[in-house]
Order: structure tokens, then sequence, then C-alpha cells
């Protein structure tokens, strides 16, 4: 693949190149393969509407390796629906940039490292159907935040910290309809006042 030419404050920095090649779909470089193929060969997988605009970004942990700079330039992607950055090892000051994404509509978050603090940054997110927290440290604190996410659908917190404490944070929740409550703290007794409110749960 040609060297990039892109540079950022100066300084050449590869993974603003590719994150710019995905959002603009041209290349910097001169003869290149498609962004689609050097994205997914790099780590990042792409789904895209038929107007050709990025709609979808699926972080791959296995292969990615500088993922804290190519997440603080997704809000180039005005038509993201759908973030997937699973077991992606980002928390804290990294995640602001979800506040820069009004439009996601499914974000899965399974990252290890993942605590209550950095559940604030899903405030602005009032788009948000879908929501995958599994196996982080999150706990009843951090349910709080998720209170304002009116419209979420559908809420992953397998094998977190949260207890029925937490759950009384999310009850007015209008349109959930499915909870994932596996290796939790959460007793019998709270999942029967979720499915006397019509929601499915899974434990």
């Amino acid at each position: 693949m040609p060297t990039c030419l892109y540079h950022y404050n100066g300084r050449f920095n590869p993974g603003w190149c590719l994150l710019l090649l995905m959002a603009c779909g041209f290349s910097a470089c001169g003869p290149s393969p498609s962004t689609d193929r050097i994205s997914e060969q790099r780590g990042i997988l792409l789904g895209r509407n038929e107007a050709g605009q990025v709609v979808s970004v699926d972080f791959d942990a296995r292969r990615l390796s500088n993922a804290k700079n190519m997440l603080q330039n997704l809000r180039g992607f005005p038509a993201l629906r759908t973030l997937n950055v699973n077991f992606v090892k980002l928390a804290g000051t990294h995640l602001q940039v979800l506040e820069k994404l009004p439009h996601l509509e499914a974000l899965y978050l399974r990252i290890p490292e993942l605590g209550d603090a950095d559940l604030q940054h899903l405030i602005a997110l009032s788009k948000l159907q879908v929501l995958d927290l599994r196996v982080t440290k999150v706990s009843d604190m951090g349910m709080v935040s998720l209170r304002h996410l009116s419209k979420l659908q559908m809420l992953d917190l397998g094998f977190t910290h949260v207890t029925d404490a937490g759950l009384q944070h999310l009850q007015a929740l209008p349109n959930l309809k499915e909870v994932r409550l596996d290796g939790t703290g959460v007793t019998e007794a709270g999942v029967k006042i979720w499915i006397r409110q019509g929601i499915q749960v899974f434990r």
C-alpha cells in the first residue's frame, strides 16, 4: 500500500489518514485497493448504505493496533448508526467522541475496563436503541446515566455488577423490550418486576 501523504497538525498520523480515506471515499495516496478492503486489513469493518455513506463501524480488537487514534476521528462519519468496539482497550476520555455521534442507534461496548463514569458519555445518544455493556465494570451507579435513553429497546448487562437497585433507575424507559441480566446480582424478585412490565428478561 502506498504511503499516505496526509498529515494532521504537521505530523504524519496513519490513524487519521485511514479514517479520512473511509469517510471521504477517495485515496490521498494515489492508486490503491478499495478503502473498505484496506480498512478490513487494518482491523476495521465498514458497512455502507445505498448512498455509499459509512453507517456501521466494527473495530476488530485482534488486529487493530491504534484504536484510540481511530476512535477519536469517528466524528467524520455523520451517517454512522452502528458502532462496535467490543474488547478494544478503551475507556475514560477516549470515549468522549461518542458525544459527537448523536445518530447512533446501536452501540456495542464490551470493554472490560469500562466503568460507571464512562457511561456519562452516552447521555447525549437520544436515538440509541441497542446497548451492549456485557462483561464491563459498570454497576448500579452507572445506570443513572442510562435513564435518559428514552428510545432504548435492548440492553445487555450480562456479567456486570448491576443489582436490583440499579435496575430501578431504568424502569421509566418507555421503549425497553429486552434485558439480559445473566451473571449479575439481580435477584429473582427484581426479574419479576421487569416481567410484569412486559419486558423480556434473559438470565
